[in-house]
């Protein structure tokens, strides 16, 4: 599903419905992270069927950089945290 210059793949219902909901523009880095990481993991511990590693990249006029897997798992943190 794309849309809002973000694109899901999956089952992504619920994270789209959290994604543009808590979607704010000119996000800065470390929030676009705690979003999307978060409403990923939310939806692989509301869906049972959803699940596996979660993998981020960053496509932007600069190119392509994955986020690493540290970065990943703070924003999960902040994002439960909230």
């Amino acid at each position: 599903m794309y849309g809002h210059g973000f694109g899901i793949e999956g089952k992504p219902i619920i994270a789209h419905y959290l994604f543009v909901k808590r979607f704010v523009k000119e996000m800065a880095l470390d929030g676009s992270i705690r979003l999307v990481a978060g409403a990923s993991d939310d939806t692989m511990s509301i869906d049972g069927d959803v699940g596996g590693k979660l993998n981020m990249t960053i496509i932007d006029d600069s190119g392509t950089r994955k986020i690493p897997q540290l970065d990943i798992d703070k924003g999960i943190k902040r994002w439960r945290a909230e």
